[in-house]
């Protein structure tokens, strides 16, 4: 961790540390909404709201719901639809829902074979390992020729060109873009 110097064995368990030492605090109690860092930190609040939790069934799905507010959400978009159980976020396929589960649980099941990085979204890793490790520029600046892994990293120089941005190239030499 940059922050603290605490290591960790996993990209994902450093990913989960990191809460700590900014203010994203994704995991957020259903009954009185106190937001957490950590899952393990929400789990261990839940408890104190075990005597007066409401057990509310959905007839249709029997899930369970601990807040009226999660529960009527639920019943809204419950009609075919795939809903998230920590934050009752609803979704139109299980492939959606499952790949939001992972921004709570951390879980990064695409690892790369080249390096230890790992990813929430197979499309992630993809353009990592074409970008990184394939060394892929395929998105090439028609004002000057040079080339990006990414659009958006093309985007955005594109604007420099358009705004006769001063920056400094490779050899730290002071090019002004014009149009």
């Amino acid at each position: 961790c940059f922050e603290c110097g605490k290591s960790f064995t996993t990209s994902s368990g450093l990913k989960q540390h990191q809460h700590i030492h900014s203010s994203v605090k994704p995991f957020k109690c259903e009954v009185c909404f106190k937001a957490y860092t950590q899952f393990s930190n929400l789990c261990r609040h839940k408890r104190m709201h075990a005597n007066c939790r409401q057990h509310l069934k959905c007839v249709e799905c029997g899930q369970y719901f601990t807040s009226t507010t999660t529960f009527n959400k639920h019943k809204k978009f419950s009609k075919d639809k795939y809903s998230c159980k920590y934050c009752g976020k609803n979704f139109p396929r299980s492939a959606n829902l499952t790949r939001h589960l992972r921004t709570h649980t951390g879980e990064q099941p695409y690892k790369c074979k080249f390096c230890e990085r790992s990813f929430s979204i197979s499309s992630n890793l993809q353009r990592h390992v074409r970008n990184i490790h394939n060394k892929e520029k395929p998105f090439r600046c028609l004002q000057c020729e040079r080339c990006f892994g990414q659009q958006t990293n093309l985007e955005r120089h594109i604007k420099k060109h358009k705004l006769g941005t001063s920056i400094f190239n490779s050899n730290n030499l002071n090019v002004t873009f014009k149009e």
